[in-house]
């Protein structure tokens, strides 16, 4: 084979990889996703609802949704930008799956309806809108008694936040309405250490505590999700007290 034919076989190849690639994902701005009542409802009654199809690796401005495919719910945190109530949205699709939202994004809404479907299939998601920073906490493993093996993913959507995403493993120990975060990172010999990160402008720590609390008037209130699931609005703090009260 010579190299001409090399070239157009390799050509080739990259044209069909960048177009799987796009088949596979969609972005598009949420307002353009926006259908009246009278088409929301005729995909409704044209099709059935059901639980088989799902929305996966969804993404708002970028930054991943977490997503509850049992209680169909995707949670939104709102960042202050430009176009924070017109994000640009990407997801994965399979199924030849399209999707719609049933209105406008606005300062006051705090949910609205996301739908998903195919030429058979449809399913509806509560789309919920916090202003609140999201921590999820997913178990790594099956842990026994109230330790758990974890990795967290905390996003911060606060203005002034230089680092939106924060990922770590490390370890959560359940105390009744009150959780301890201790976070580690791995070396390349496969040692764990602490990792100290700073945590909503915290000072940086690997030990974090988290406790519940009623509403999110509270400084340094956070969404908080275990494994996708959402357990309400908590504080959290740097064990044994705060040295920087991080709402910078």
């Amino acid at each position: 084979m010579n190299r001409k034919w090399l070239f157009i076989i390799i050509l080739v190849l990259i044209i069909i990889t960048i177009g799987i690639i796009f088949i596979l994902t969609r972005e598009i701005r949420y307002n353009k996703l926006v259908i009246d009542d009278a088409n929301w409802n005729e995909i409704i009654n044209n099709r059935n609802d059901s639980t088989n199809i799902m929305i996966e690796n969804i993404k708002f401005n970028d930054y991943e949704m977490v997503v509850d495919n049992e209680s169909n719910v995707i949670y939104y945190s709102v960042i202050e930008i430009k176009n924070k109530y017109n994000p640009k949205i990407e997801y994965d699709f399979n199924d030849n799956l399209k999707l719609v939202i049933n209105k406008r994004m606005e300062e006051n809404i705090d949910s609205l309806k996301i739908m998903i479907y195919n030429d058979v299939s449809y399913r509806i998601y509560t789309l919920s809108i916090t202003n609140l920073p999201i921590l999820n906490i997913n178990y790594l493993k099956s842990n026994i008694g109230n330790i758990k093996e974890v990795e967290i993913e905390l996003f911060d959507n606060r203005i002034k936040s230089t680092q939106k995403y924060l990922k770590s493993i490390g370890r959560l120990i359940i105390k009744n309405n009150e959780y301890e975060l201790l976070l580690k990172k791995e070396s390349l010999g496969h040692n764990k250490r602490e990792n100290k990160i700073s945590i909503l402008g915290m000072d940086k720590r690997g030990e974090y505590i988290l406790k519940k609390v009623d509403n999110e008037k509270n400084k340094n209130s956070i969404n908080v999700f275990i494994n996708n699931k959402y357990i309400g609005i908590y504080t959290i703090n740097l064990k044994g007290g705060m040295i920087n009260d991080g709402r910078k």
